[in-house]
């Protein structure tokens, strides 16, 4: 099943994509690919596109010291 906001599978480049599954960060925010907007997962990696920001994208990533957490927001949205 799907989650909100799901990148589409391999969106993102290929190279992103191996420096991820290589170098395992805890998070990786990429932004090339607008259409890519989105969270997903490579392993325990949480990738977040946030999408273009002249569109009112943005990702908020939050670190509660036990997890992180990112969420997406629009700032066009908030505006309205």
């Amino acid at each position: 099943m799907r989650r909100p906001h799901q990148i589409q599978p391999l969106i993102f480049l290929r190279a992103v994509r191996r420096f991820i599954e290589t170098r395992r960060p805890d998070v990786a925010v990429v932004g090339h690919i607008h259409e890519g907007r989105g969270i997903d997962t490579v392993g325990d990696t949480i990738v977040v596109n946030p999408g273009a920001l002249r569109e009112g994208g943005y990702a908020v990533i939050d670190d509660d010291g036990t997890r992180l957490r990112a969420t997406l927001g629009n700032w066009r949205d908030a505006q309205r």
